[in-house]
């Protein structure tokens, strides 16, 4: 179920025409960084990652964790995570 929601959800933010508040921001930035924790699909994770790099300058805190766990789960990550990764970790 949250692989089609993840998807929904990114390419939802990701609309030109698209203005939230900065309580719905916070929720969805809360969603994905729980996403990315929890055990989930390569899908799901690629799209939180993905929400949380299109939201990191929402919060000051929010690059850094993003990089620190993407740094961290990279080692035992598949080969699509690994692929999400280098695009968020190149851009910084």
């Amino acid at each position: 179920m949250r692989r089609p929601l993840s998807k929904l959800l990114y390419y939802y933010i990701t609309a030109s025409n698209t203005h939230l508040e900065t309580k719905t921001i916070d929720r969805i930035v809360a969603i994905a960084f729980d996403w990315l924790i929890a055990p989930a699909q390569v899908a799901t994770l690629n799209f939180a990652l993905r929400i949380l790099n299109h939201y990191r300058n929402h919060k000051p805190w929010i690059k850094e964790e993003l990089i620190h766990i993407v740094k961290q789960q990279l080692p035992n990550a598949s080969a699509g995570y690994h692929a999400a990764a280098r695009e968020i970790l190149k851009e910084y």
